[in-house]
């Protein structure tokens, strides 16, 4: 799933949230790591290089982190974590869960839980609202949390676009690092446009400024279908390395 190209960039700064921690549980969509690679690598020769030199484990395997293990819980850690830092995040997260009952948290839950008593536990009066709208969605079968995975990811985009505080940035991120789709590119994302920019040599500025840099982004990423999740991921990675040259384009022999 991408984006419409009006959209505002994002880079929030919960980003390291999905990019270290989340891992992904084992569904009928999830991909092969070892397949995705061998194909990236045959199609775009210049990802060798950052296989060899990224040391930071592909997050698109194993469990979920403790205390993540449904859609819903997924997503609304994800709402109390926009636009804050990680640790301030997670406080407010932790005292958030702590004024419910032990386990898995529920729309039900949160849906009879009094804005007020959210807010003393740190969320702003507007994400206790974005919170309040996702569980009623969720509890009155809006969305189907046991039917996500029979789910196109344009379906599950038109699903929870429509939920307040949730944009198509949030919905990328849970496409990729929760249900572990495969062919994942989020254009809103700044980093991987920067990522996408020095990889395959397009001007600087060019795809952050540029009112078409979605269809460019999808354009130079095709040969990477059906894999486009771990070569997002890994135009993270190019950013952090900041050493790994990018493709050049063959100059045309002088007759």
């Amino acid at each position: 799933m991408t984006p419409v190209p009006h959209l505002k960039l994002k880079r929030p700064k919960s980003l390291l949230y999905y990019r270290m921690r989340c891992q992904s549980p084992v569904t009928s969509t999830t991909f092969e790591i070892e397949k995705a690679l061998k194909h990236l690598i045959e199609v775009d020769p210049a990802i060798a290089k950052l296989v060899e030199d990224v040391q930071t484990p592909i997050p698109f395997r194993g469990p979920l982190p403790e205390g993540d293990n449904t859609p819903y819980e997924h997503l609304a850690r994800a709402i109390i974590y926009q636009q804050l830092s990680g640790k301030a995040a997670g406080t407010i997260w932790g005292r958030f869960k702590e004024q419910f009952p032990p386990g898995s948290l529920s729309p039900e839950e949160v849906l009879a839980k009094p804005a007020a008593e959210m807010r003393a536990a740190g969320v702003s009066e507007r994400k206790a609202s974005y919170l309040k709208d996702l569980s009623s969605k969720f509890t009155n079968g809006e969305i189907d949390a046991n039917n996500l995975d029979a789910l196109s990811d344009d379906d599950i985009s038109k699903k929870l676009i429509v939920v307040k505080g949730i944009g198509q940035w949030t919905i990328d991120m849970f496409l990729m690092f929760y249900l572990r789709r495969p062919n994942v590119l989020p254009t809103l994302d700044l980093g991987v446009r920067k990522g996408i920019a020095k990889h395959f040599n397009v001007p600087s500025g060019q795809l952050e400024k540029a009112k078409s840099a979605h269809e460019q982004m999808v354009k130079l990423t095709e040969k990477w279908i059906p894999y486009r999740t771990l070569g997002s991921w890994y135009m993270w990675q190019l950013l952090d390395l900041n050493k790994v040259e990018p493709v050049k384009k063959k100059q045309k022999s002088k007759k």
